[in-house]
């Protein structure tokens, strides 16, 4: 398994080592790590898969974050920019119980009739984004705002191995 398949450009974009070739690169293009910044270089050899590679003897102190929180970090940011710019729904999916409540009064008992999953489209509220700003006294990783009503939400990036489907999409017919 490779550690490193994304790195920042010197422009800040995030380039997925799969998509780069040995002709396409010029000796002055640079490539950092997402988590701090270190130097890395493309491994784009025949026998081992493609990869980017830290520098050695880099003597750079790491953030104490890691390369998937980063990672989230960014691919977060990058989409919900794209959404913002033209105009596609950033969807935040989430699931609701309903309950029958018919027997309530007699029974004092309401029941599960159903889960339904709901969406909100985060785009439609919210129309604007920053990462790691201070607002007050805390930095969140991902802060929403809404320009006109002052209100924003944060966004925290956790890295954990229970989740098993994304709960955002940017696809409308979802």
């Amino acid at each position: 398994m490779i550690k490193y398949r994304y790195a920042l450009d010197k422009e800040g974009n995030l380039i997925d080592i799969i998509d780069l070739d040995r002709i396409e690169l010029k000796k002055d293009d640079k490539f950092f790590g997402l988590d701090f910044g270190q130097v890395l270089i493309p491994r784009l050899g025949k026998i081992k898969r493609k990869h980017f590679a830290q520098k050695p003897n880099s003597e750079i102190i790491g953030s104490g974050e890691t390369y998937l929180h980063a990672l989230g970090k960014k691919v977060f940011y990058d989409d919900y920019v794209k959404c913002l710019k033209n105009n596609i729904p950033y969807y935040f999916k989430y699931k609701t119980e309903i309950y029958c409540d018919r027997l309530k009064q007699e029974y004092k008992i309401k029941c599960l009739q159903k889960i339904e999953e709901k969406k909100f489209d985060l785009t439609k509220y919210f129309n604007e984004i920053r990462i790691e700003k201070k607002d007050g006294k805390f930095i969140p990783d991902i802060m929403l705002s809404n320009s006109q009503r002052g209100e924003k939400i944060y966004i925290e990036i956790a890295v954990t191995h229970c989740c098993k489907l994304p709960i955002f999409s940017t696809d409308s017919t979802d």
